[in-house]
């Protein structure tokens, strides 16, 4: 085996060794990968298998380990998405990991192959991490089953479920109520800006806004909703309220103390998105399948355009 060869085997290797006592679907922490990527730029231009070489001076940070210098690594390889934050590079573990690493390489005597061989062996091994990185992203995704027999009522409401316990049903619910109000009325522009945008910033009245009604998105509502909602109504807007149908009763009460009940309309993510679907789909079971899988990557693409979480999209069922 060549140099350029062992680099890589050993890479590998030293990656499944990692893999084998993690959690995240057999995959290493992310950190792991990065620093890896890192290492092997620097063996580019020099060789030094001493872990002191490469550790900033407060020995838990590695020299360059940035998450710029990540994300250019990556790119050189196609990867372009966002993969980890800064301190995902920050682990007391990192050391004890790059130095199993580098041993690896001192064994193989990368030191004596040519600066070609060396490079290749490098850019062979960074092209390999980079491919397992597109790993992270399908793990990291919202998962759901979806059984074909059930309603779309239910594979939304399941959605959802999903997001609340990753503390993401906020900006799920805001972008499957996009999705849907984009492939209901694919000739009006939808808005569509990141979760943390609030309308202040952008100086709209709601989350949506089509013609003259508003569309307020919310899994937990509070009396700054209500007072919003008045105030559009006031201002001659027609208002919509989305919510888990599990707290629409409770928003109703809430309608009420603000005298508002007669005049907004309140409805349940899960119903005011399975129905349109529906109706979109002809009532065909057939169209009703392609309609839901369009909804999923209307929302995907929605997400992509404004945020950098990969977490939030949503992995389509292979059944679907």
């Amino acid at each position: 085996m060549n140099v350029s060869d062992a680099i890589l085997s050993e890479t590998k290797a030293w990656l499944t060794e990692l893999s084998q006592s993690k959690s995240l679907g057999g995959l290493p922490y992310k950190g792991t990968i990065a620093i890896a990527l890192v290492a092997l730029e620097h063996l580019r231009t020099g060789i030094s298998f001493e872990l002191k070489d490469y550790q900033a001076d407060d020995g838990v940070q590695i020299t360059g380990a940035s998450g710029r210098a990540v994300r250019m690594i990556l790119a050189r390889y196609g990867v372009e998405k966002h993969f980890l934050s800064e301190g995902g590079l920050t682990s007391r573990g990192a050391p004890k990991t790059l130095s199993a690493l580098l041993e690896r390489f001192r064994q193989i005597q990368m030191e004596s192959a040519s600066t070609y061989d060396r490079v290749a062996g490098i850019e062979l091994s960074q092209a390999f991490l980079a491919s397992q990185v597109e790993l992270y992203f399908r793990l990291d995704q919202i998962m759901f089953e979806f059984e074909p027999d059930s309603s779309l009522w239910r594979s939304i409401h399941q959605i959802l479920n999903v997001a609340e316990s990753r503390n993401q049903a906020g900006p799920v619910a805001k972008y499957l109520v996009g999705a849907k109000l984009t492939l209901r009325f694919p000739e009006l522009a939808v808005r569509n800006s990141s979760f943390s945008t609030s309308d202040i910033q952008t100086g709209q009245h709601g989350d949506f806004q089509l013609g003259s009604t508003v569309f307020h998105v919310t899994v937990h509502p509070t009396s700054g909703h209500f007072e919003k909602i008045k105030q559009n109504l006031q201002q001659g807007f027609r208002s919509y309220l989305i919510v888990p149908n599990i707290l629409v009763e409770v928003s109703r009460q809430w309608a009420t103390q603000f005298n508002i009940s007669d005049q907004l309309s309140i409805h349940a993510v899960e119903s005011f998105i399975s129905l349109n679907i529906d109706e979109i789909g002809n009532f065909e079971r057939g169209h009703l399948l392609q309609m839901f899988r369009k909804l999923l990557e209307t929302y995907n693409t929605r997400v992509l355009e404004v945020e950098s979480d990969n977490t939030l999209l949503i992995r389509i069922p292979s059944n679907l």
